[in-house]
């Protein structure tokens, strides 16, 4: 359901493929069929060639946006210390630096620049590098306790089964 770059790059090796198929006059024939129920179907149509659309008429389903944080707020689902998705240190890769959007209820996206390992800059042992002081002020204490130390690269079982 999301698209990625990987996506879009197999979108642009397929056009190329159809392309050639189309100059060579290859016998045979190379379907693609791409479903979705919010792509611009036109759009993709002219990408492709003109190709045919088959529109399937069906229901949208109502969709709610759930963050991280509010998640934590409505199940009151905690991240203590030494939990098994709580940040440790070591656990980070060795060191490094990335910048990354984090993106919190509302929309709201801040970038910040997380940087790990020996040298200047070194992460505080225990606390998220998408941690940003300030961005979660309308939560409890312990929901902002808990994003502060959530290593999110950890699927936290608990939490899917709390919610």
């Amino acid at each position: 359901h999301e698209r990625d770059i990987l996506c879009d790059f197999l979108l642009i090796l397929l056009r190329e493929a159809l392309q050639r198929r189309m100059d060579k006059k290859v016998v045979g024939e190379l379907r693609v069929i791409v479903m979705s129920a919010t792509i611009n179907a036109n759009r993709f149509s002219d990408y492709f060639f003109g190709a045919a659309v088959v529109n399937v008429p069906g229901f949208t389903h109502p969709v709610d946006d759930w963050y991280l944080e509010d998640v934590l707020e409505a199940t009151q689902h905690r991240i203590l210390d030494g939990s098994p998705c709580a940040m440790r240190p070591g656990n980070n890769g060795g060191g490094g630096h990335t910048k990354m959007a984090v993106t919190g209820r509302g929309g709201r996206q801040t970038t910040v620049t997380a940087e790990w390992g020996s040298g200047g800059g070194e992460v505080e042992a225990g606390v998220s590098p998408t941690w940003v002081e300030g961005l979660y002020d309308g939560f409890s204490e312990p929901t902002r306790k808990s994003l502060r130390r959530v290593d999110e690269s950890i699927i936290n079982y608990d939490l899917i089964e709390d919610l």
